[in-house]
């Protein structure tokens, strides 16, 4: 992705230029969205005398260069999650599933002892949606052999 920043009177021939590709958007901060060679091109509505511009898509940087020689893809910041995190025994629950009348919805809850946090990420437990099948798979056997072994 791509950000500039541009006059309004660059912004009207950008509209122009893009005439031909503009497609409905109702946002209400948007001044016109275009399709344009596989990229989504966004112009921003604003109070202030310039406005942003986004390009979205394979080849922004080319087509933002078109209209500010200084462009540059927008860095990629690293999201740090600022949350409490309790490491002390705790009961935990997820389901998953559309919740729809006819399909299953799937709801799991665990006891998760103090020392056993360090075990479980060894393992590479973590956020369902951070791991994938084949991991799931993998750590299956070991975690039940190393919590579901009889003793």
């Amino acid at each position: 992705m791509v950000t500039i920043t541009v006059s309004k009177t660059k912004i009207l021939e950008m509209r122009l230029a893009y005439q031909d590709y503009i497609v409905p958007n109702d946002g209400e901060y948007v001044d016109f969205c275009a399709r344009y060679k596989g990229l989504v091109i966004t112009a921003y509505l604003s109070k202030k005398e310039n406005k942003k511009v986004t390009f979205v898509g394979n080849g922004a940087l080319e087509v933002a260069k078109f209209w500010d020689e200084n462009a540059k893809e927008n860095e990629v910041k690293e999201h740090v999650k600022k949350s409490w995190q309790c490491l002390d025994d705790q009961i935990g629950s997820d389901e998953v599933g559309v919740g729809d009348f006819l399909a299953p919805m799937i709801v799991v809850a665990a006891f998760v002892r103090k020392s056993d946090i360090k075990t479980l990420k060894e393992f590479g437990v973590d956020d369902s949606k951070r791991v994938n099948d084949n991991d799931i798979m993998e750590m299956g056997p070991k975690l039940a052999k190393r919590f579901f072994a009889s003793k």
